[in-house]
């Protein structure tokens, strides 16, 4: 795997998976590097995948958010990882073409919450912080950059 230009440590991420999806990511897009050095922004996708319950999903992923935020130092760039199943069982999220309802913001004190990665049988999906599915597996480069921008 080709080095993405940013550190080990910057990138908090204890599933493997999701790590080198995060790496493979940073690989092909040095804008979002550069953005992450000059904003000196870690990444860190904290696991949701053990809650298993739609009704609680937002609570359980913000609590998950503030208790990770916690730990961390500095301004951190947040990805929930979420099962797949559980993620469309809220029916919060955009999916074809169902109706959502009753979405809710997560939100990140000292940095930016990006979204949901879903793992799922078939592979991964990315749905960005208001809950819509995006192309590929990952978010756009350009949220990414503008997000990193909008920190303070």
């Amino acid at each position: 795997m080709d080095n993405p230009g940013v550190a080990v440590d910057e990138l908090v991420i204890r599933n493997a998976f999701a790590r080198d999806l995060a790496v493979d990511y940073l690989s092909d897009r040095p804008e979002v590097v550069e953005a992450l050095r000059r904003t000196r922004a870690r990444v860190m996708i904290f696991d949701c995948r053990e809650f298993w319950n739609h009704d609680r999903f937002f609570v359980d992923v913000q609590r998950i958010l503030d208790e990770v935020e916690a730990t961390i130092d500095g301004t951190t760039v947040y990805v929930a990882c979420v099962p797949l199943t559980v993620l469309v069982a809220t029916r919060a999220f955009e999916w074809g073409a169902r109706d959502r309802i009753g979405f809710v913001d997560v939100a990140s004190r000292r940095g930016v919450f990006l979204g949901y990665l879903a793992f799922g049988e078939g592979g991964v999906l990315f749905f960005n912080a208001k809950g819509k599915q995006v192309p590929g597996r990952a978010p756009a480069t350009e949220d990414v950059v503008a997000a990193l921008n909008g920190i303070k």
